[in-house]
């Protein structure tokens, strides 16, 4: 996610169950975005690989996020969904969150990570440069049983009012498993109305 000027803006996406559908939208600033998506179902993007989930593979909560053509070795904040229904995001340029209610790394579904991008000469956010990364390039996550090594399969720039068409895809919590990072990608001088959203799918773990 991004910061406006010097001041960190807490973005968050709400989750809503709808008839047994996810509904998704952003909020900036605690105000609610008065064009939410409607419900929707999407399936999840096709896998690359071959590799399945297995009684060895681990199951540990993320620790940190390494990526290493941008440089990033970045704490991983285990973070939830808030009293007013919103994912939490960190509070720091430098930290990431997953989404404790998704997958885990090496288990089925997608372990969703996010992270602030600030684009500012005086602060530098952990996804200031996640748009470098393309198809076919890699990233770790660690856990306290082992790394998990995923590569990118897709990445995507999902206008505000389309991300509810994508919504059940990233947060998926059954099948492949997978990883998608996502942070905020313009800003239209009232509201981001983007966000970057990288899949990528399991190539190895221990």
């Amino acid at each position: 996610m991004n910061f406006r000027q010097t001041k960190l803006t807490r973005l968050v996406v709400v989750l809503a169950l709808v008839a047994g559908t996810t509904t998704v939208a952003f909020l900036t600033s605690g105000g609610r975005d008065p064009a939410s998506p409607p419900a929707m179902q999407a399936a999840p993007p096709s896998p690359t690989s071959s590799w399945a989930p297995s009684q060895q593979a681990p199951r540990a909560a993320p620790e940190s996020l390494q990526i290493s053509q941008l440089g990033v070795d970045a704490p991983v904040l285990a973070m939830g969904t808030g009293e007013d229904g919103s994912q939490e995001v960190p509070t720091t340029l430098t930290d990431t969150s997953w989404w404790r209610h998704g997958g885990r790394p090496g288990g089925p579904g997608n372990t969703v990570i996010t992270g602030h991008a600030a684009h500012l000469a005086s602060q530098h956010g952990v996804f200031d440069d996640l748009e470098q990364l393309a198809v076919g390039d890699t990233f770790h996550i660690t856990t306290e049983s082992g790394r998990v090594r995923y590569e990118v399969t897709e990445k995507l720039v999902v206008p505000r009012t389309e991300f509810a068409d994508h919504a059940a895809g990233i947060y998926r919590t059954t099948g492949p498993s997978g990883a998608v990072l996502m942070t905020c990608a313009s800003w239209n001088g009232h509201v981001w109305d983007s966000t970057l959203v990288v899949w990528a799918t399991v190539m190895s773990g221990v």
